[in-house]
């Protein structure tokens, strides 16, 4: 954009949201479309900067997760086990951390990834019946199936705890 190759620009950012896509990272891609839109239209360069600061920002929360999920990830790429074994379900936190995940996955948002591993190793949700289930589906980055599990969990944890839904 400095040096005024705006055609390069948006081909650039057009790429950058197609990765930023298919890695679920719906946030900074939508970040970039709006560069790239911007960017078509011939926007001054001092208008696009307030855009490609929070877009640097979002790609830096993008890069935590992705170091985290690689790092959670053993070299078959499935997920590592960690340190689950004597942790205690605590099934008002599950609760209030499936809604946060929930709409996580619905937005195909790799924070899903950082929420899902909290809930995993410090509530309890490794132990939980069925969530070999959620964690096959988190590690495939299936969010969509993640979500229906998910669902079903919630729904059975909500029953044994006694809670609302809408709590």
């Amino acid at each position: 954009l400095e040096d005024g190759n705006r055609p390069l620009a948006v081909r650039e950012l057009h790429t950058l949201r197609g990765v930023a896509g298919t890695l679920g990272a719906s946030a900074f891609a939508s970040q970039l479309a709006e560069l790239e839109q911007r960017c078509k239209s011939a926007c001054p360069v001092a208008d696009l900067q307030p855009l490609l600061d929070a877009a640097e920002e979002e790609l830096q929360r993008c890069s935590t997760v992705f170091d985290h999920l690689a790092q959670t990830l053993g070299e078959d790429g499935e997920a590592s086990s960690g340190e689950v074994a004597g942790i205690e379900v605590d099934g008002a936190a599950l609760v209030a951390g499936f809604a946060e995940l929930a709409a996580l996955l619905d937005d195909s948002n790799m924070r899903a990834m950082s929420v899902y591993e909290t809930l995993r190793r410090e509530h309890g949700l490794a132990v939980l019946p069925g969530a070999e289930a959620l964690a096959e589906a988190m590690a495939c980055l299936d969010f969509g199936a993640a979500g229906k599990v998910l669902s079903s969990l919630r729904k059975e944890l909500v029953a044994e705890e006694g809670t609302d839904l809408n709590d």
